[in-house]
């Protein structure tokens, strides 16, 4: 019960009389009917242009090309960031071509042995 409303006070329209008798009263009047309104409304639908039935496929498409064009973009770049190597620091580098000169040197030259695993070792313990 509505906490504006007295106890003693209907709470519906059918339970009211007096509101009953009012809305009675005071109902509007419906027009009347045209006779030929049957008529008149098939004719209309008759005339209308038939759609096509395949018309709402496109619609329903339509968000496909947008956005197979933009997971085309994000798998190229994706995969251009995938395949090319992140760039080395200069210190890494130096090692490494100390490392290569080191080891081309024991290579050729087999009484120079030691220095390659100098080399190797020096390498090994810069790398975290």
């Amino acid at each position: 019960m509505s906490p504006f409303r007295p106890k003693d006070q209907p709470t519906s329209a059918d339970e009211d009389p007096r509101l009953r008798t009012f809305l009675r009263r005071h109902r509007p009047v419906a027009p009347p009917a045209a006779a030929d309104l049957e008529e008149r409304l098939m004719q209309a639908i008759a005339t209308e242009p038939r759609l096509p039935a395949l018309r709402g496929l496109p619609q329903r498409w339509l968000w496909v090309v947008p956005t197979a064009i933009a997971a085309g973009v994000t798998l190229l770049w994706g995969s251009d960031r995938l395949w090319s190597p992140t760039p080395l620091p200069e210190a890494e580098i130096a090692n490494l071509e100390t490392f290569l000169e080191g080891s081309w040197t024991g290579s050729l030259n087999p009484d120079t042995e030691g220095a390659i695993v100098v080399s190797a070792d020096a390498f090994l313990e810069e790398i975290p």
